[in-house]
């Protein structure tokens, strides 16, 4: 069966498709609101949820203050699942109302799964990765220096709650959302246009950026410059095989195996 990739489709306006530039940029502020209006309002049902817990527990007694003591502030457990949802959200909204895939896309999506080739490749892909970031930590740590991706104090956080919480948002949650958002849309937006090769580059630089911020990391500059590569390396890895398959189901089992295979290590006591 012919399974040559169906080139992602758009439902807005023709323009944007002309000019995937417009686009991307739309799409990403309307995943960026939507994540930061889904995170404020999971934040604030947790703070009602704990001050009527409060009330309940010492009705009449509380004042304002004890109210706030009573709630406190989230720890990373709560911040990695709320935040974990929301980007689930955020993605499928913008999928759903930006670029919902065709029958035509489906079909090729459905018979490319269905091939052998497709599940190796993609498994290949995330073992591929998870050498490449052991081999960079190898490397680092023969050089005196310790990478700390800014998510891995919450990845153990997480860990300490629950292995299966892990599992749940790291191998699950995650690859199937940031694929969703990063390769089907953002990507897929100047694949539609033609120039697959500029939402690669474009997308991954994104993807980057969202896992590893300057300034916002524990580890150096130049450490920060080094995981800002590697995942750019691997977003650009999951766009090619999304677009060498044609189903975005080929970047998720990439991701979801890179991410299983790390949070084993974790699990079993080797760090990140």
């Amino acid at each position: 069966m012919n399974t040559s990739p169906a080139t992602p489709s758009s439902t807005d306006a023709t323009p944007l498709v002309k000019n995937p530039w417009a686009g991307f940029v739309i799409d990403f502020l309307i995943a960026t609101g939507a994540l930061i209006v889904i995170v404020i309002t999971g934040m604030m049902a947790r703070g009602f949820f704990r001050a009527i817990q409060a009330g309940m527990q010492s009705p009449g007694e509380l004042e304002p203050d004890a109210i706030a003591k009573v709630i406190g502030e989230p720890n990373d457990v709560v911040i990695l699942i709320v935040g974990s949802l929301g980007t689930g959200l955020a993605a499928w909204a913008t999928y759903y109302w930006r670029c919902r895939a065709t029958s035509a896309e489906k079909a090729v999506s459905r018979a490319a799964i269905r091939q052998p080739r497709t599940w190796v490749e993609s498994l290949g892909i995330g073992l591929g990765m998870m050498v490449i970031s052991s081999g960079l930590s190898w490397l680092l740590d023969q050089a005196g220096h310790q990478a700390e991706p800014t998510n891995l104090v919450m990845l153990e956080q997480a860990l300490a709650f629950s292995p299966w919480l892990l599992i749940l948002v790291a191998v699950v949650l995650a690859p199937l959302s940031e694929e969703l958002l990063f390769r089907r849309v953002l990507f897929g937006r100047f694949w539609a246009a033609g120039r697959p090769m500029t939402g690669l580059v474009a997308s991954s630089l994104l993807f980057a950026l969202m896992h590893e911020i300057p300034g916002n990391t524990p580890s150096p500059l130049g450490i920060t410059l080094i995981l800002l590569v590697f995942y750019a390396l691997m977003g650009a890895a999951f766009a090619w095989i999304y677009k060498r398959t044609g189903t975005l189901w080929a970047p998720i089992l990439a991701h979801a195996t890179n991410n299983l295979l790390g949070c084993l290590a974790l699990i079993a006591g080797y760090g990140s």
